[in-house]
């Protein structure tokens, strides 16, 4: 996939992990986009990629079934952010 996608300029995506059905019909693909505010270019650039890099997936991968591929942005790096920021505001009065 690296060689072959390419994201948008000043946007990096990664894999985070992947979700595939107990049959491995289908595969969710959590991605993280950095910076956040890029999240639904970066997301609109994969979906556009989609069919390219399935056809690479089933060229590569000698399985019965290669697994249909579904992108999902993965929103735990903002979900950590905004617990860490929590805490952070707990802290500072008891400092």
């Amino acid at each position: 996939m690296l060689r072959d996608f390419e994201s948008p300029r000043g946007c990096l995506i990664t894999i985070s992990h992947t979700e595939p059905t107990p049959d491995l019909k289908h595969a969710k693909v959590f991605v993280s986009v950095l910076p956040e505010s890029m999240s639904g270019t970066g997301l609109a650039a994969l979906k556009k990629q989609t069919g390219h890099i399935q056809y690479k997936l089933n060229r590569t991968l000698s399985m019965r079934f290669v697994p249909r591929i579904q992108w999902v942005y993965d929103e735990t790096n903002i979900k950590l952010d905004r617990i860490d920021r929590a805490l952070n505001n707990v802290a500072e009065p008891l400092k």
